[in-house]
């Protein structure tokens, strides 16, 4: 019974250990965080909030 249930606790924590929250970055080939955003180019940024502008009436 003790056995059982630490074997089952081995498996758990193997299959936690194997989804990593680090993945390397497809550009850069460094590793980052596996939910972060990918980085937008802040001239492109800018681009998109000037053409959002609201037009005068």
């Amino acid at each position: 019974m003790f056995h059982q249930s630490y074997v089952e606790k081995l498996e758990q924590r193997a299959n936690q250990e194997a989804e990593s929250a680090w993945a390397p970055d497809p550009v850069t080939g460094y590793y980052r965080p596996s939910n972060c955003a990918d980085e937008i180019d802040p001239a492109e940024l800018r681009k998109m909030l000037l053409e959002n502008k609201a037009k005068p009436f």
